[in-house]
């Protein structure tokens, strides 16, 4: 009885041995791209790799690389550079936008929100704290983003002279103007108000993530939802344009007012007249 029950542990063990195996799988997607003062695109390519086990009693996966890297590009997908690591962690980036130099991005992990500034080369990425949706003024000192239920902010892009604008704890993707004067932002309304957060103009319900012109500062693109429109609205005599787009709730206008870069399965570039669309990774 005794070598019988030997004998079938070692059966057990052999068999585990022998139908057990291990395949690796890999994953690159765009996150994030938004435009660069000079009309070029610059995004974050997210690559993963996953470890499989499989065995007698099923399958593991295992992620076990997650590098966040810095990329640029033309706005027609040509001339990819890679830039850099940012980092080599489990966090999921949320945002970017840029000016002048630097870059700002936003990374999520559950509930933990984080910002973090950089330059475009992809060199000094320094941590500024917790926040969301950061967007830099034109000028490239200030950041304004949100906080998690805590309003609209604005802190120099050394983290330093942080301090609430907007208390509304729904208030989020704020938007700086070209000229340094304005921010819209949304909460149950599309708003705009100036740096000190008095409202200057109030745009109406289910309007998200503002971008605005830098070649026509009366200019503000906005997405409706269900399903999502990309509108332009001339804040001078209120007209607004509905483009022949959709798919995103996040379009980001290119600096020449001629493009930009929207989401359907993955990011593209698009001409705003809707021809000559094109992804960023094939």
């Amino acid at each position: 009885m005794r070598n019988r029950m030997m004998i079938m542990v070692v059966v057990g063990i052999m068999l585990l041995v022998v139908g057990c195996r291990v395949e690796y799988s890999e994953k690159t997607t765009v996150e994030t791209p938004c435009w660069t003062d000079n009309g070029k695109v610059t995004y974050i390519k997210e690559y993963k790799k996953w470890k499989i086990t499989y065995n007698t009693f099923g399958e593991n996966a295992e992620l076990i690389k997650n590098e966040l890297i810095l990329m640029e590009c033309n706005n027609d997908g040509t001339g990819k550079e890679e830039k850099g690591l940012i980092f080599d962690d489990w966090w999921y980036p949320l945002s970017m936008n840029s000016s002048s130099t630097w870059i700002v991005m936003s990374v999520v992990s559950g509930d933990s929100s984080r910002i973090y500034v950089m330059k475009l080369d992809g060199s000094g990425l320094q941590l500024l704290g917790a926040g969301m949706y950061p967007d830099l003024s034109p000028d490239g000192s200030k950041i304004v983003y949100a906080k998690r239920n805590e309003g609209i902010w604005i802190m120099n892009r050394d983290g330093s002279g942080d301090h609430q604008i907007v208390s509304d704890t729904t208030a989020s993707y704020p938007a700086w103007s070209p000229d340094d004067t304005l921010i819209a932002y949304v909460s149950n309304e599309l708003k705009i108000i100036d740096t000190n957060g008095i409202i200057i103009k109030s745009l109406g319900t289910w309007k998200i993530t503002p971008s605005w012109s830098k070649s026509d500062e009366s200019k503000l693109m906005y997405s409706t939802s269900h399903p999502y429109w990309i509108h332009i609205v001339n804040l001078l005599s209120s007209i607004v344009d509905t483009l022949n787009i959709t798919g995103s709730h996040y379009a980001r206008w290119s600096p020449d007012g001629e493009k930009l870069i929207n989401y359907d399965t993955t990011w593209y570039v698009i001409n705003i007249d809707g021809t000559d669309k094109h992804y960023i990774e094939p």
